[in-house]
């Protein structure tokens, strides 16, 4: 994936929410994916923002939802088959950090690191035909 396209997420003030599809050729677990992402993207390559498996109804693709962690019901998230998983991310201004646009471009090249490690590819889902 070359970039974050804007218009395929929720656009705030001063924040973007997107959605990823991961994809690979084993079963995808969503606690490990989580705690893998967590050290690859934030930890190790000092990705900024926030993350967390995508809702599966579109009123809850918010700041809170996403800032909140992890849920205990995994109904709450989209459907999917073993081998894929739909994630949220949230990304702000701030006084402490980048433009967005500046961010934009960073988080592709942190992406293709972490899919590099993790045999996994990625894909921007386009929020308003995923929650069609």
């Amino acid at each position: 994936m070359d970039r974050i396209n804007p218009a395929f997420g929720i656009v705030g003030n001063q924040s973007l929410i997107y959605v990823l599809r991961f994809s690979g050729s084993k079963r995808i677990d969503s606690d490990e994916f989580c705690d893998h992402a967590q050290q690859i993207l934030y930890d190790d390559l000092g990705s900024i923002g926030h993350f967390r498996v995508a809702p599966a109804k579109r009123e809850n693709l918010n700041e809170n939802f996403i800032l909140s962690g992890k849920s205990d019901h995994p109904d709450q998230y989209i459907p999917r088959e073993d081998n894929e998983i739909f994630v949220s991310f949230i990304i702000r201004e701030g006084s402490d950090c980048d433009p967005i646009s500046k961010e934009l471009s960073i988080i592709p090249k942190e992406l293709k690191q972490f899919c590099e490690a993790a045999e996994l590819s990625v894909e921007q889902m386009d929020v308003r035909s995923l929650y069609a």
